[in-house]
């Protein structure tokens, strides 16, 4: 027998409402410096796009300092956290920073640099399309290595750089240094020393960071007869003449590929599938024979890398990215609260 209209309205009056769930808020967590500076300069120009499509999308997006850090707060886990310089492995956070190459940013669940989660993932040379890495390859090389650009300010005169030497980068003493390092970065001088087979070494100290214990190992060899010496050259003229780099897990190594020369890493790194791992004198001589003799496709690598694991901040699909990234993670449009139509315009211009 079928309800009546009082029946049905008595019903309505004592059945408790479905409640749904309420929109993710989204958090951006960068450096406080960052957010003092004007929107669109330096690592804000990152933060105020994303900031920007998010909002256009109704998102509930709030920007926080660094040391505020939402991520280890109780409760969190229902809110999505863009965490700058991150290695959180958090089922809410994507860890963000400018990866190796401007103006390419890891947006990663892992971490990021050396601790990103593409260095779990193999690199398969013949699935990369030769031609468009060769495409991409000569534009990154005519946008880095002919004006001779790096992540940080270089020398603009030409200094001397002895012609096969083995090129040393160091990180200074960092957070990123200390989380990837396997042995202390003087010890990596050292194993450098005894691994070089006579090789002249050059070492080139972090421009905004140096380690003075670097500084002494480094006179320490000298003084023991060691061909090693500090430089201050621009990082490309260091590049063009050595026969390999050495690093804990720096970004000019990756540069390095640019003039197709080998990296050795004493950290841990997520370019690792490409280059070669060292941690003492014995395996670093190992590694450099590798290095010197194995045959790469660095052009096919950097492409691959670069599209396949970062997002560039110039795409014309840079909001998509961020968002299927977001959804590898259990934040889907719904769960982000954001407009359907909106959302659909992004492919579909006409559905809006």
């Amino acid at each position: 027998m079928g309800q009546t209209g009082e029946q049905r309205e008595a019903m309505a009056l004592t059945t408790p409402a479905v409640r749904r769930r309420a929109p993710t808020k989204i958090f951006l967590t960068l450096p406080r410096k960052v957010l003092q500076e004007k929107p669109g300069i330096g690592l804000g120009k990152f933060y105020s796009r994303l900031d920007l499509e998010l909002r256009m999308l109704g998102a509930d997006v709030t920007m926080l300092p660094l040391s505020r850090q939402p991520h280890k707060r109780k409760g969190n886990r229902t809110k999505l956290i863009f965490l700058h310089n991150g290695a959180a492995e958090e089922p809410n956070v994507l860890n963000t920073a400018l990866a190796y190459a401007d103006p390419y940013w890891h947006v990663d669940p892992k971490g990021v640099l050396g601790l990103s989660s593409a260095g779990d993932v193999p690199f398969v040379h013949a699935d990369v399309d030769k031609a468009q890495a060769a495409g991409f390859f000569r534009a990154l090389r005519r946008d880095f290595v002919k004006t001779r650009s790096s992540r940080y300010y270089q020398a603009r005169e030409k200094l001397p750089v002895p012609e096969g030497a083995i090129a040393v980068f160091m990180q200074g003493d960092t957070g990123l240094t200390r989380r990837t390092m396997r042995p202390g970065s003087e010890r990596m001088i050292r194993a450098v020393a005894e691994g070089a087979g006579g090789r002249p070494i050059v070492v080139k100290h972090h421009p905004l960071n140096t380690n003075p214990r670097d500084v002494e190992e480094v006179a320490a060899l000298r003084a023991e007869g060691v061909n090693i010496c500090e430089v201050a050259a621009n990082v490309h003229d260091i590049l063009e003449q050595c026969v390999a780099t050495v690093s804990v897990s720096s970004a000019c190594g990756f540069e390095g590929f640019l003039h197709r020369k080998p990296a050795i890493f004493f950290g841990k790194s997520d370019l690792i599938g490409f280059a070669q791992s060292a941690h003492d004198g014995p395996s670093f001589a190992a590694a450099l024979e590798e290095a010197l003799t194995g045959s790469r496709s660095y052009m096919r690598f950097v492409y691959w890398y670069l599209t396949t694991h970062c997002v560039s901040l110039h795409s014309e699909t840079f909001i998509q990215e961020i968002l299927q990234r977001a959804a590898a993670i259990g934040f889907d449009a719904d769960r982000l609260g954001l407009d359907k139509k909106a959302v659909a315009a992004l492919s579909d211009p006409k559905a809006v």
